[in-house]
């Protein structure tokens, strides 16, 4: 079953999960402007996606706004075909106390990724505005929750360029271990990791 929005389809039956400070909700077509105003900023497209395909929309989408408008619209729709396709995916990322979409943040199968036999990624997008504020951890911790307590997931990573210290931090603060360092799709890259079980023993130590 979908849902229509103009000439939009999203998927429906998408849970919604509720954090301290935000809504991690399916995705609007009311979304695609924001979303393209959170992909002009450089700074957030430098650290979005790995490949040639991803560094060319990263040279383009500081120069070309209209192309961010459409690359927007494009994400919006791979973001619901692998809902679709895997009954989990990215949520939009809602702050409750001023209903502003400040990115997104959730599950995805990484494509080509043989580092270990785990493939499935905690991620985020976060508009800069919103960075330093703890969201991401927030937003992650709720995603690992789902994978782990809603999927039955045993094992979770989390892919970044080896200069992305900022989420290597929110991957630390997560919980997640480091895992090691590859070449991925062109790009050199770090990734965490973290066990079902070793993650909720952190989770309910936390809780004591």
């Amino acid at each position: 079953m979908t849902l229509r929005f103009g000439r939009q389809r999203y998927t429906a039956g998408i849970p919604v999960l509720k954090t301290d400070r935000l809504l991690l909700r399916p995705w609007r077509d009311d979304d695609v402007p924001a979303y393209a105003d959170i992909l002009r900023d450089p700074e957030v497209l430098r650290q979005w996606g790995s490949g040639l395909r991803f560094r060319a929309k990263r040279a383009v989408a500081g120069l070309v706004a209209k192309f961010c408008d459409v690359e927007a619209r494009l994400a919006l729709n791979d973001m619901d075909r692998h809902w679709k396709e895997h009954r989990f995916g990215l949520w939009a990322l809602e702050e409750q106390a001023s209903g502003a979409l400040v990115g997104n943040a959730g599950l995805t199968v990484l494509d080509g990724w043989n580092a270990e036999p785990a493939n499935i990624e905690v991620g985020w997008l976060l508009a800069r505005s919103a960075w330093g504020r703890g969201l991401a951890v927030e937003a992650g911790r709720a995603s690992l929750g789902y994978a782990f307590d809603v999927l039955g997931l045993t094992r979770v990573v989390s892919v970044a360029f080896a200069s992305n210290w900022r989420s290597e931090r929110v991957m630390r603060n997560l919980g997640l271990v480091h895992a090691g360092r590859t070449r991925w799709m062109g790009d050199d890259v770090v990734w965490y990791g973290v066990d079902r079980e070793d993650w909720k023993g952190g989770v309910r130590a936390a809780s004591a």
